[in-house]
């Protein structure tokens, strides 16, 4: 019975993509949740944002298809 879990090389595409797929995932819930509990995190923001600003930026940032 091999070690869990299984090393990238030998491992199959499926494996390794999986593993690569935690990593991810559990770096970001890290830096999102356990680093701000730990430190203070400024905002850079330094008014509030407008009613509807964000939704529209949000939409401009897909490019052709947001318009």
């Amino acid at each position: 019975m091999g070690a869990w879990p299984p090393p990238f090389v030998g491992g199959g595409f499926i494996i390794a993509y999986a593993q690569l797929v935690a990593f991810y995932y559990a770096a970001g819930a890290l830096l999102h949740f356990a680093v701000p509990a730990m430190m203070e995190v400024k905002s850079v923001q330094v008014e509030a944002r407008r009613s509807g600003s964000v939704a529209r930026d949000a939409l401009y940032s897909l490019g052709e298809y947001g318009q």
